[in-house]
C-alpha cells in the first residue's frame, strides 16, 4: 500500500457518528447493566464523603446562609444578596420548608443531581455513540463530581451551577429528541429546560436558547414549511412566558440596576466584571491572548498527530499479525521509557495531553463547521442536526473552561456535553471501525480508548479522596453535622457558638469577610443584605453606603473579622487591598477585644472579633463622594 492509497482509505473511513433515536446496538441488558453500574458507583461515592464536602469558610457557606433566610420567609435580592439567578436558591428554599433547614436536605439534593448528570449525559452519548463512550461519559461525570474541596455536586460553592448543569443536561436531551423526531412535547421541555437553566444561571441558559435557536433553524431548512415552524415556536413559548415572568418580577424588586449591579456580579457591566472580570476568567480558562493560543499550538498537534498515528497503525497492523506485534510493543516500549524518564507529575501530564487536553473545549468546537457542512450536504438530515446542535451546545457552554478542562475546580460543571462530543470524535479518529470485523476488533479497541480516558480522570482525582478522609474532625450541631479540616476547629466552633449566644441576648453580630456558614450553623441572620464581602461583591459609593447605614439600623455590636485572604482576585486581604472604604469604617468604629485562634499554621483559621465602640464621627466621608450617616 503505497502513502496516497493509505491516506484515501484512512479519510474515508473516517466520519461524524450519527445520531439515532433507540440505544443503537446496546439496547436492552448492556445498558441497563451500565445504569446498574452507574448508580452503584454513585452510592459509593456518596457513602465514602458523606458530610465532608464543602467547606465552612467559604462560598457553601452562603449557599445554605441563602436557603435557609428565604425558607425562614425573606425575599431574594431584597432582602438577600445573590449573586445568580433565583432558581437555585428557591429549590432549595423550598427543600428546607418542606424537610427542615438541615445540612443533610442540601447534600442529598446536590448528590442525587450528580447522579441525574451522569444518568442523562449517559442517555444522551447513546444517540451518537457506541456503549463504552456512554460509560465512560456517565463515569467521568460522577468521580470528578464527589470529591474535597468547595467544587463538587454535594455541597458546591454555588448550587447555581449544580442545578444549571443538570437542566442544561436535559435540555440537551429533549433538543436532540426534537432533532430526531420534532413533536411538540421534545420542544415543549426543550424550552422549558432552557428557562430552566437560564433561571439557575445566566451562561447555562445563555448556552440553551443558543442551541435551541440553532435547532428552530434547522426544522426549518428540515421541514421547509412555515406553518410548522410557527408549530415549532409555540411549543417552546412557555419557556419564554416563565422567563419572562420571573425577569419581571426581578425588576420589580428595585429596577434593572439593583438587579445587575448590587447582586449579579457576573453580568458584564458590573463592578466585578470591570474590576477583575479579565483575571476571574483567564483563571478559569478563558482567554484568547496570543501567548495563550500560541501556547495551545503544540499539544494540538502532538494529541492530534499521536492519535491519527494509532489510526494508521491500526489500518495497517489489521490483518498482519507481526506489524501487530511491533506496534503493541512500540507503544509498550515507548510507554516504559515515559515511565523510567519522567516523575510522575510530567508523566501525568504527557498522558493528560493525550487523553483528556486541557484545550478539549477548542478541539470541540473545531469540528461545529465541519458538522454544519455536513448538515447541508446530507439535505438537512435529522441525525447531523442532533450532531450539529449537540457539538455546538458543548462548547457554549464551556466556553468559560475553553482551555481549562481538567476533570476538578469549575470544569466539573461544564465539561459534561463536551465529553459526549470529545470522547465521540476520539474513538471516531482513532479507531477505523471497518477494518475490525472480530468481536475482538473495534469494539475492544473502543473499550481501550475509553479505559484509557477513564483511567488518567481516576488518577487525577484520587487526591480529593483522600482529602475527604485526611485531618478531619466533626462539627455538630442542630442544623447537621459536618467534618471539616482539624486545623480550622475548634476557634471557628467557638465563633459559631458566640453568635448563637449573642442572638440569645438579642445582639447582633456580623461576619466579615467571608464566613456566612457561622450564621446557619448558628441559626442566625446576617445584619446586613450583602452576607459575605468576597472582591467585587460590594461596589463602591451608594452600595457601601447603604450596607454601613444597615449596620447602624441593626445595631451591629460585634464583627467577627476573619484571616480569609483571596489571592486568586489578585486583591488577598479585605480592607486593606479591596473594600478599603468599608474596613475603614469599622476600624473606627469598633475595637478589637478577642482572638478566635484554631493553632498557629499557615492555613489554620483565624479571626478578631470587634466590638462597637461609643465614640463615633457623626458623619464619614468615603473616597467616593458618599457619606456614612449615623
Amino acid at each position: 500500500m503505497n502513502l496516497t492509497t493509505f491516506f484515501a482509505s484512512a479519510s474515508s473511513q473516517f466520519k461524524i457518528p450519527e445520531a439515532r433515536e433507540g440505544l443503537g446496538p446496546y439496547r436492552g441488558f448492556p445498558a441497563l447493566i451500565s445504569v446498574g453500574a452507574l448508580c452503584c458507583l454513585w452510592l459509593a461515592l456518596v457513602l465514602f464523603g458523606w458530610a465532608r464536602w464543602g467547606s465552612v469558610t467559604v462560598d457553601c457557606g452562603r449557599e445554605l446562609y441563602v436557603a435557609a433566610a428565604l425558607a425562614d420567609g425573606k425575599m431574594l435580592y431584597r432582602d438577600v444578596w445573590y449573586l445568580y439567578g433565583p432558581g437555585a436558591p428557591y429549590v432549595n428554599g423550598f427543600l428546607f420548608r418542606s424537610f427542615g433547614i438541615h445540612l443533610n436536605v442540601l447534600i442529598l439534593a446536590g448528590s442525587l443531581a450528580g447522579l441525574a448528570q451522569a444518568l442523562v449525559l449517559f442517555r444522551c452519548a447513546l444517540y451518537f455513540a457506541p456503549l463504552p463512550v456512554a460509560l465512560a461519559t456517565g463515569y467521568i461525570v460522577l468521580v470528578q463530581s464527589f470529591g474535597a474541596g468547595i467544587f463538587n455536586y454535594p455541597l458546591p460553592y454555588t448550587y447555581a451551577s449544580v442545578y444549571g448543569s443538570v437542566a442544561a443536561s436535559l435540555f440537551l436531551l429533549y433538543a436532540i429528541r426534537s432533532a430526531l423526531n420534532p413533536t411538540k412535547s421534545n420542544l415543549f421541555w426543550a424550552g422549558f429546560w432552557s428557562a430552566a437553566a437560564l433561571l439557575v444561571k445566566l451562561e447555562f441558559g445563555w448556552a440553551c436558547f443558543v442551541s435551541l435557536t440553532v435547532l428552530q433553524v434547522g426544522l426549518i431548512l428540515k421541514q421547509r414549511s412555515w406553518r410548522t415552524a410557527m408549530g415549532n415556536l409555540l411549543a417552546v413559548t412557555p419557556g419564554l412566558v416563565i422567563c419572562a415572568v420571573v425577569i419581571a418580577w426581578m425588576i420589580s424588586i428595585a429596577g434593572v440596576d439593583f438587579i445587575t449591579q448590587e447582586n449579579f456580579m457576573s453580568w458584564p457591566s458590573s463592578y466585578f466584571m470591570r474590576q477583575y472580570g479579565q483575571h476571574w476568567l483567564r483563571m478559569s480558562g478563558y482567554d484568547l491572548s496570543l501567548l495563550q493560543l500560541r501556547g495551545i499550538v503544540r499539544p494540538t498537534v502532538g494529541f492530534v498527530v499521536f492519535w491519527l498515528a494509532v489510526r494508521f497503525l491500526l489500518l495497517a497492523i489489521s490483518n498482519k499479525w507481526w506489524l501487530r506485534a511491533v506496534g503493541i510493543g512500540s507503544f509498550l516500549g515507548a510507554g516504559v521509557i515515559l515511565f523510567w524518564t519522567k516523575t510522575s507529575a510530567e508523566l501525568s501530564a504527557y498522558i493528560g495531553t493525550l487523553v483528556f487536553p486541557r484545550q478539549m473545549v477548542f478541539l470541540v468546537a473545531l469540528a461545529i463547521p465541519l458538522a454544519g457542512i455536513l448538515f447541508w450536504r446530507s439535505r438537512w438530515g435529522p441525525s447531523l442536526l442532533a450532531g450539529l446542535v449537540t457539538l455546538l451546545f458543548g462548547p457554549l457552554v464551556a466556553f468559560r473552561i475553553l482551555f481549562k478542562t481538567i476533570p476538578e475546580d469549575y470544569a466539573i460543571y461544564y465539561n459534561g456535553p463536551v465529553l459526549i462530543s470529545f470522547l465521540s470524535l476520539l474513538v471516531a479518529m482513532a479507531i477505523p471501525e471497518c477494518q475490525f470485523r472480530s468481536r475482538i476488533g473495534s469494539r475492544s479497541a473502543g473499550w481501550l480508548v475509553c479505559a484509557a480516558v477513564c483511567g488518567w480522570v481516576t488518577f487525577f482525582v484520587i487526591p480529593h479522596y483522600r482529602d475527604l478522609r485526611r485531618n478531619r474532625v466533626v462539627y455538630e450541631s442542630d442544623r447537621g453535622k459536618i467534618y471539616v479540616p482539624a486545623r480550622t476547629l475548634p476557634a471557628w466552633a467557638e465563633a459559631a457558638d458566640f453568635i448563637r449566644q449573642a442572638k440569645q441576648k438579642g445582639q447582633a453580630v456580623m461576619s466579615i469577610p467571608e464566613d456566612t456558614a457561622l450564621y446557619f450553623f448558628a441559626g442566625a441572620l446576617s445584619p446586613t443584605r450583602v452576607p459575605s464581602f468576597t472582591p467585587g461583591t460590594l461596589s463602591p459609593g451608594p452600595m457601601t453606603t447603604k450596607t454601613i447605614t444597615e449596620m447602624e439600623l441593626a445595631s451591629v455590636r460585634y464583627v467577627i473579622w476573619s484571616n480569609r485572604r483571596f489571592p486568586e482576585y489578585g486583591v488577598p486581604e479585605f480592607g486593606v487591598d479591596y473594600d478599603v472604604p468599608f474596613g475603614e469604617y469599622i476600624k473606627k468604629n469598633y475595637r478589637p477585644v478577642r482572638e478566635f485562634n484554631s493553632s498557629d499554621g499557615p492555613y489554620s483559621w483565624r479571626a478578631t472579633l470587634w466590638e462597637k465602640t461609643h465614640n463615633r464621627e457623626l458623619i464619614v466621608k468615603d473616597s467616593f463622594g458618599g457619606e456614612w450617616m449615623k
